[in-house]
């Protein structure tokens, strides 16, 4: 999946993410889950919608006020 999101800039809606792999929205959001603990991405909540970053390609709305 970091290589699906590293040739799509490093940022994904995650619907998008479910319709590349053909796997299902629970697999995906599973996954996701995994790798946002690793620290390997960043899920954003827009509207309806998930942004899934990996690492370094955040949004720049997405950091933490905490870092400088």
């Amino acid at each position: 999946m970091k290589k699906l999101l590293d040739e799509n800039g490093g940022r994904m809606k995650q619907v998008n993410i479910v319709e590349e792999t053909g796997w299902s929205k629970s697999k995906v959001s599973m996954l996701l889950s995994e790798m946002e603990d690793e620290g390997d991405i960043s899920k954003l909540r827009v509207g309806r919608e998930n942004i899934i970053s990996l690492e370094g390609h955040e949004p720049d709305a997405a950091g933490s006020p905490l870092e400088e």
